[in-house]
């Protein structure tokens, strides 16, 4: 919390000192939801239902200069269960983001997102527009149980542009997890890191950039061991065009544990392409090879292949994604370390009229845990939602929410199902407050 409380008080400083000329608004909104889940508590054996009624005042604050600008979001929430023992629960989600353009060419940025909730498996909102903004990383491991724990994520991040593509950034993420169940352990992450692309010319570029991360772990004895992990990239770049890239890539990793882990290196080298050839259409494609030696260990490898395809049109978007790989699973819900998987996500949404919208996502991942014996999951998620405007500050949604998990351990795998109506009384557009 104290990192938070330093991120915000930098933004609003960045933004408060502004000599003159800003525009303040504020939006302030209710949604009223109902939601019934027939396995409140993910259990394999003995699913129990739920009927979940939530009420979240909320409001977003803005205040936007020539070169400076701050957003606040606060959304509290009352939720009432209709079958647990202590029926009554709290949430919140908080976000803030700040900037001050420093100069024509630098730029410092702030970011902070924080949750508190006592769901286990939140809804992960589809997007349909590629951005390489920091975001809070996604837990793929499972959770189960409705005890409370909260999360936050705060990002500071200074950019400087010295020609037309030529740039370099510093930047530094603190990231935290605590839970109130005390079989979970809690963790926080300190990243430092920078980075540098360069073109020599018109064609041929490099980009380049290296990230220190450490990690720490609390909870009941024995808790996991800390990490250091160094993660270093570079990428050489042929472009064809300002909207056609090709590019081979070698990217190290080194993780070192202060404990009886085993350190391991990846090595990762991969060939690829970009391709943006408007603002609503997007490609990514690249494929490789990793190689992983383990102290005391025998070496692994396989294939990585990555994949990012998004499109935009008039009544909708549509977006494909996923691959093979590799990823770490040490700072969620379960500390599983080393994961190999395969995954693809397809979402789209369709607006069939100007008041009814519709939106279908479905996603599969396969995680195998190489360093934990015996541990395979298999997790399957598809979401349905229609959205009608009523009038022009309410709006309706309906969605539906299928999860599966598969997994070969014993009792961890279970099937929900939920249902929820929200109703959402909001102003069309922002309240103008001052100029």
């Amino acid at each position: 919390m104290g990192a938070r409380l330093v991120f915000l008080v930098l933004g609003l400083s960045a933004v408060l000192t502004a000599c003159s000329g800003y525009r303040s608004t504020i939006l302030p909104r209710i949604a009223i939801s109902g939601e019934y889940t027939d396995n409140a508590e993910q259990d394999s054996t003995d699913p129990q239902s739920d009927v979940i009624t939530t009420v979240s005042p909320g409001v977003t604050y803005a205040l936007t200069g020539e070169t400076r600008a701050l957003t606040l979001s606060y959304d509290p929430s009352l939720a009432y269960h209709a079958e647990r023992e202590e029926s009554l629960s709290t949430r919140h989600a908080a976000t803030m983001s700040a900037y001050d353009q420093l100069t024509r060419a630098s730029r410092l940025e702030f970011r902070d997102t924080f949750t508190r909730t006592d769901d286990p498996t939140p809804t992960r909102e589809p997007t349909f527009v590629r951005t390489d903004e920091p975001a809070p990383p996604v837990d793929t491991t499972i959770r189960r149980g409705t005890e409370p724990y909260f999360t936050n994520f705060a990002n500071a991040r200074f950019l400087h542009r010295f020609g037309p593509t030529d740039s370099f950034f510093l930047a530094y993420t603190y990231s935290l997890l605590q839970n109130e169940d005390p079989t979970i352990e809690d963790n926080t992450r300190h990243i430092p890191e920078a980075g540098l692309t360069y073109f020599f010319n018109t064609r041929y570029g490099i980009e380049t950039a290296a990230r220190y991360s450490r990690g720490d772990f609390y909870g009941e004895e024995p808790v996991s061991d800390s990490i250091n992990e160094l993660y270093m990239r570079s990428r050489f770049i042929r472009r064809f065009s300002p909207h056609f890239d090709i590019f081979v890539q070698y990217a190290l990793t080194d993780m070192s544990f202060e404990g009886t882990d085993p350190d391991y290196r990846i090595h990762d080298g991969s060939v690829g392409l970009e391709y943006s050839p408007s603002e609503t259409v997007a490609v990514s494609l690249s494929g490789g090879y990793f190689y992983r030696t383990i102290d005391d260990g025998d070496p692994s490898s396989g294939y990585v292949v990555r994949g990012d395809m998004a499109k935009r049109f008039a009544r909708g978007a549509l977006r494909l994604s996923g691959g093979i790989g590799y990823d770490q699973a040490f700072y969620g819900a379960e500390n599983l370390g080393f994961t190999e998987f395969r995954e693809i996500t397809l979402a789209g949404t369709y607006n069939f009229t100007r008041h009814l919208a519709g939106e279908a996502s479905i996603a599969y991942r396969n995680s195998k845990y190489t360093d934990v014996a015996d541990r395979e999951d298999n997790t399957t998620t598809f979401l349905a939602g229609l959205t009608y405007r009523l009038r022009p500050w309410l709006l309706t949604a309906l969605r539906f929410v299928h999860n599966t998990v598969d997994s070969s351990q014993e009792d961890e795998g279970y099937d929900e199902n939920r249902v929820s109506l929200t109703v959402t009384m909001a102003p069309a557009t922002p309240l103008l407050l001052g100029r």
